[in-house]
């Protein structure tokens, strides 16, 4: 017999169901009732209320954090035998995407007491292929950005920051 995760109270680490409002699900069926699912009036709404919550110029949505990397890396102009320095704890989508534009991820430890990128095995990282960082912010928390942008700048490195885990924060 198949267990409900959802469910069964002896299972120690539950999954949890996802809260969809029903404002949310009306919208999501609204959308799908549309002649333009992917780049309609929707779409653009979503865009303007990111940029507002997140107090940004620009938005500019993706089908995930995936493709944003990639996209990302691709704009700053990442390349074949470019480095870029990545946390080791992470989600494989930052590896991967430094991967698809055919540049090296260097794999960084993180703090001990933060699991943030650790600024002294960051400096020990960087060499001349190194063209761009990719902090992460993680479980909901900004990680240590400030300290990261002062190495980025002293180093004349790009940032692109991860924020899958801490949007708006």
């Amino acid at each position: 017999m198949k267990k409900d995760f959802f469910k069964d109270s002896t299972i120690k680490f539950p999954a949890y169901e996802p809260w969809i409002s029903k404002d949310d699900k009306l919208i999501v069926n609204k959308t799908l009732g549309q002649s333009m699912l992917t780049l309609g009036p929707q779409l653009e709404k979503f865009e303007a209320a990111f940029c507002k919550y997140t107090k940004s110029k620009y938005a500019i949505a993706v089908s995930n954090c995936t493709a944003g990397l990639h996209l990302s890396l691709k704009a700053l102009g990442i390349k074949e035998h470019d480095e870029v320095i990545i946390p080791d704890l992470t989600f494989v989508a930052d590896a991967s995407a430094i991967l698809s534009c055919n540049a090296k991820p260097v794999i960084v430890d993180i703090n001990e007491n933060d699991f943030f990128l650790s600024i002294t095995n960051l400096k020990k990282n960087i060499t001349k292929r190194t063209k761009a960082i990719i902090p992460v912010h993680i479980y909901g928390q900004v990680c240590n950005i400030d300290e990261v942008l002062d190495v980025a700048r002293d180093n004349n490195l790009k940032i692109i920051e991860d924020c899958a885990h801490a949007v708006g924060t």
